[in-house]
């Protein structure tokens, strides 16, 4: 599920919570304006449940857009998560 982090969605601020069956992790993304398909930015994790519980991460996120459908998306975040 994803909400927008904070008040002025201009920002570009996205909270995405995954859900899993042992737990929920939860990042803050923040994304550059897309260029074409392509949208940029970066990732925290901002809070965990169960298996997720502790961890600590931050990272770069690119985004891809399917060119015929741009509600379709491929997400690649690349970054560091320690517990």
């Amino acid at each position: 599920m994803d909400t927008h982090g904070i008040s002025d969605p201009s920002l570009f601020l996205i909270v995405e919570t995954i859900t899993c069956p042992d737990g929920t992790l939860s990042m803050a993304l923040t994304g550059e304006l897309p260029e074409g398909p392509t949208q940029t930015g970066t990732w925290m994790i901002v809070g965990g449940t169960g298996a997720y519980t502790g961890l600590h991460g931050t990272g770069d996120m690119e985004v891809t857009y399917d060119p015929d459908d741009d509600s379709l998306a491929h997400v690649t975040f690349t970054g560091k998560v320690t517990r």
